[in-house]
């Protein structure tokens, strides 16, 4: 697993050349495949701000180098109703 590096973050930065799915490639079988573009992606205060255009001539970005931006697979939620969390219910 690949720890948070927490000296490369900075509250307000761009990334360029980030990779997103735009949508799916079909045949008469249905979906063989994701359809994707390079963007780049502003973040203001760890939240994703803008999704522009890529901008390869940004100078002052953070290089994706092409990489596929994805959603976090961590669940950060619970369920107070069905959890032992602080006990007792």
């Amino acid at each position: 697993m690949m720890e948070h590096n927490t000296n490369f973050i900075k509250e307000n930065y761009i990334l360029k050349n980030v990779r997103l799915e735009t949508g799916f490639i079909k045949d008469e079988t249905g979906i063989i495949g994701t359809k994707t573009e390079l963007f780049s992606i502003e973040i203001k205060e760890e939240k994703i701000e803008n999704i522009n255009k890529n901008d390869v001539q940004l100078t002052d970005a953070i290089d994706a180098k092409g990489l596929l931006m994805l959603p976090t697979f961590k669940d950060m939620h619970i369920h107070l109703d069905k959890t032992l969390y602080g006990l007792p219910w």
